[in-house]
């Protein structure tokens, strides 16, 4: 997954976000109190946070220093909207509405977040020397070793120490646990699986926080 086609997706859930800004102003607007004034300026300010952090992203996409600043602020406004929801407990249409909009909000961020993470390992992985050279013939016929160990997939040791993670979080519940990360390939069908397990896990403890 591309890195800038990542925050630009982030950049539209910050959009979508202002809707929600916009929604409590009118509030704001039309029944003063201290609670909407208060979520008001907790959106406008994780809006602008997110916004900020995702352009920073964008103007200097190889600087992990500034991912995972957005990650930060990604899991800062996520944690944020789950309360918002969780203290939304009226069942007139407009409040089932912005429960939906949170709830839609939260969900894609989790998703985004990982894939942040997985973008982020691979702008970690060391540039072999294969790559820093024209050894046409040996990258086309594969048998270039150095460029062969940057390509590496994770062994199954890897994954499945990742898997014995999740599966633990799930009180050793292994059908629960292949559940999880079975949703997580459902929603990305680009995962591999060792980054479907890793963003069960993400997943798992943003929900159990």
């Amino acid at each position: 997954m591309s890195l800038i086609k990542t925050v630009r997706k982030v950049q539209y859930q910050t959009a979508k976000i202002e809707v929600l800004e916009l929604l409590f102003w009118h509030g704001k607007a039309s029944q003063p109190s201290l609670e909407t004034e208060l979520a008001h300026s907790m959106f406008s300010t994780f809006r602008q946070k997110l916004f900020c952090d995702s352009e920073a992203c964008l103007d200097a996409p190889s600087n992990s220093s500034l991912i995972l600043a957005l990650q930060n602020t990604i899991v800062g406004v996520h944690n944020f909207l789950v309360q918002m929801n969780s203290g939304l407990t009226s069942t007139e249409t407009q409040v089932l509405f912005l429960k939906k909009l949170l709830t839609s909000i939260a969900s894609e961020l989790v998703g985004l977040n990982t894939e942040l993470y997985c973008a982020l390992q691979v702008s970690q992985e060391p540039l072999s020397f294969g790559l820093l050279y024209d050894d046409t013939e040996n990258n086309i016929a594969g048998t270039n070793p150095d460029l062969q160990s940057a390509t590496t997939p994770p062994t199954s040791s890897q994954v499945d120490q990742l898997f014995k993670d999740l599966m633990n979080k799930c009180m050793g519940n292994s059908q629960q646990a292949e559940r999880l990360v079975q949703y997580e390939q459902q929603r990305n069908p680009l995962l591999i699986r060792e980054e479907a397990v890793h963003a069960a896990i993400i997943r798992w403890e943003s929900d159990n926080r």
